[in-house]
């Protein structure tokens, strides 16, 4: 029955996530991988899966201060506070995945999640789209290792999904590029 609970939370997981690929705000960005987070944590807890489950509380805690951060001006102006926000989530993330550690496998979480950390840290759309591939293909590998079938058939959809929405994504901005040298011409 647990394994059947975690799996209905990695459904919800999936499509919060899902949703935002096809958002081009910071912010809903964010507040729809809190969710996400949630239900993700839900999932890693009831399968044991504490890596997984340090690198929700470390997404979450990051999240959090990035949504602070981009609704108080003042701290988003400042490019050495961005620093040493990421560092910080960095180090974290590195004693989480000395505390976690129970194979090579285990690290596969921690290396997506860093990936996509700096993916949504540093604010540019197309390297958010890249990053979230690459850590989603490292997610896959955590998946597997810790067998968790749904989180492996939604991680591949998910990354399909990446895929198509990453390449429409830079075909449209291909195409405005065109534009717009067409109508300075």
């Amino acid at each position: 029955m647990t394994y059947i609970i975690s799996q209905v939370f990695v459904v919800l997981t999936y499509i919060l996530l899902a949703a935002t690929y096809f958002t081009s705000h910071r912010t809903k960005i964010l507040v729809l991988s809190l969710f996400a987070l949630f239900c993700n944590g839900v999932h890693y807890s009831l399968l044991s899966a504490w890596a997984g489950l340090g690198v929700v509380i470390i997404a979450v805690i990051r999240n959090v201060l990035f949504l602070i951060q981009q609704r108080i001006k003042v701290l988003d102006k400042y490019i050495i506070d961005d620093w040493i926000i990421l560092i910080t989530l960095l180090i974290i993330s590195a004693v989480t995945a000395v505390m976690t550690y129970d194979s090579f496998f285990s690290l596969f979480s921690i290396a997506g999640s860093i990936l996509y950390t700096i993916s949504v840290w540093q604010k540019n759309i197309k390297v958010y789209r890249i990053l979230g591939i690459i850590s989603s293909a490292m997610s896959l590998v955590y998946f597997i290792y810790i067998a968790s079938v749904f989180a492996i058939i939604l991680e591949c959809i998910m990354l399909i999904t990446m895929l198509v929405s990453t390449v429409f994504y830079f075909r449209n901005e291909k195409f405005k590029k065109i534009e717009k040298e067409i109508m300075a011409d």
